[in-house]
Parts: C-alpha cells; sequence; structure tokens
C-alpha cells in the first residue's frame, strides 16, 4: 500500500462530478445543471481521489522507496528431463533480484518510474522472467520489467454502520506484482539431427523427380522439352560391337596360351 484514504459517508445528495460532463440521469432529477441522485456523501471517487474531502483522512507510507524485496523465478521442462533452473543460481550469474528496493525495481522499468510517480495512484507492475535454454547447459533468462496500467491501482471497501445509511468508505492505492516465468527449452538428440537430414534429401530427390516431370511430361513445347532432355541426358556412342570383338580376342588368347602349355609338356 502506498496511501490510503479514509471518509464517513451517509445516505443524500452531493455533487459527484463539479465539471461540465455528459452523464444522463437515469436514475434521478436534473437540478440546476447537475444530475441529483441518491449516493454517499461527501463523494469520493476517482475524480477526486488527489484531493479528497474534507474531514477525509489520508495516509501515506513514508520511506516506500527504500523497502526491499526479494523475487524468485524458476522454470523447468518435464520433458526434456528434471532440472529446475533458478534465476541468479548459475556460477558467476548475478542475482539482483535476491534483495533490491523498490526504487531500484521501478527503475528498472520500461521507461524507468520513480517512487513518487506511483505514491499517489499506485500501479501495476509486471516482471517478467523469460528464459530460452538448452537443457544440457547452465541457463538464465531475460528479465523484463514493465508498467501495466495507465491510471493507477485502487482497492475499495466500506464498512457500513447502523441502520445502513452511514458507513466509512476506504480507497487504498498500492503497488501490485505480477510476476512471470516462462521460456522455451530445446535438448540435443543425434537421433533428430538424422531424421532431418534424411528428411531433407527425400525432398531434394522428390523434388529432381517432380521436376522431371513437370519439364518432360507437361510442357507442350517440344523445343523446350527436347532443350530440358539434352541437358538431362548425354548421347555416347554404341561400342557393342567393339566390345564384342576385344572378348573375343581375349578368348582366342587364353585357348592359344593353354596350346602352347600343352606342347611344351609333351616334348
Amino acid at each position: 500500500m502506498t496511501k490510503r484514504i479514509v471518509v464517513n459517508q451517509s445516505q443524500g445528495q452531493c455533487v459527484d462530478w463539479d465539471q461540465p460532463r455528459q452523464c444522463p440521469c437515469s436514475e434521478g432529477t436534473c437540478v440546476a445543471g447537475y444530475c441529483q441522485v441518491q449516493a454517499w456523501c461527501p463523494s469520493l471517487g476517482d475524480q477526486n481521489a488527489d484531493s479528497p474531502p474534507n474531514g477525509a483522512v489520508v495516509e501515506t507510507v513514508e520511506g516506500l522507496g527504500h523497502m526491499h524485496m526479494k523475487i524468485m523465478a524458476g522454470i523447468t521442462f518435464p520433458e526434456m528431463g528434471t532440472d529446475l533452473f533458478i534465476y541468479g543460481h548459475t556460477d558467476g550469474a548475478e542475482d539482483r533480484f535476491s534483495n533490491l528496493t523498490i526504487a531500484e525495481l521501478l527503475s528498472l522499468s520500461d521507461p524507468p518510474l520513480l517512487v513518487e510517480d506511483i505514491t499517489d495512484s499506485g500501479a501495476l507492475l509486471a516482471v517478467s522472467f523469460n528464459w530460452d535454454c538448452e537443457v544440457t547447459m547452465d541457463c538464465e533468462p531475460t528479465v523484463v520489467v514493465k508498467r501495466l496500467d495507465t491510471a493507477g491501482f485502487v482497492q475499495k471497501h466500506s464498512n457500513r454502520r447502523g441502520d445502513g445509511q452511514t458507513r466509512e468508505a476506504i480507497y487504498m492505492f498500492g503497488l501490485r506484482i505480477l510476476i512471470t516465468s516462462s521460456g522455451i527449452g530445446r535438448q540435443f538428440s543425434i537421433q533428430l539431427i538424422v531424421v532431418q537430414i534424411g528428411s531433407g534429401l527425400a525432398l531434394l530427390r522428390i523434388s529432381a523427380l517432380a521436376a522431371d516431370f513437370m519439364m518432360l511430361r507437361c510442357f507442350r513445347d517440344g523445343l523446350t522439352r527436347r532443350a530440358y532432355r539434352k541437358c538431362k541426358v548425354i548421347a555416347t556412342n554404341d561400342l557393342s560391337d567393339l566390345r564384342d570383338r576385344l572378348h573375343h580376342i581375349k578368348t582366342k588368347s587364353r585357348v592359344r596360351h593353354r596350346t602352347g602349355t600343352n606342347f611344351k609338356g609333351d616334348g
């Protein structure tokens, strides 16, 4: 809590807004340019929180900027193991959120804030821990501090008395901090790499087959098909006769060699 306003009210007729504004008078009557309705008086609301009515008790917290706080955040990726990553627990990492003041936390926001900026109206502050981790290694998050509200943060309470015609209205302005921890976990896997490489090679082979089919079967232009076929197929001379002759010569040579060997043995 940064500030509290307490005012005693009773049922009556009072001016809620003293400046001209568009306001349909559905539950009362228009009197002298005002919408006159039954209300809790003196009026206390967002329109006069900075200057509460006479008789209101205003309390502010002294030394708010010097108050200390501790914020801890962690994350785990159950599908990749049981390791728990905690902010500031890595060797050599700076744990600036283990013991910091309200003023230091406000200075980390974007844009930076001062204690005076939130004392009268309060504020809603978000502290986000964003992790991007390789689960087999140490990991530290990126921390983002940002103000979420534009008009402050206030909680309203009232305590009725007697027959319900009087009450004690309480406005409490304060600093509310929302802490979130989220991220992405990655894990090296040789199996996944092999699968990805195989998939890529398969896609490349399919692409080549698809290109051949499109160029050789789907194009009506015969000149284009012949040019593509010429690039894909290399024509070579028919050497089948020459291979047959070489085979015949080698066969005769082996027969002659065997015959000569037999003659030498008989002599």
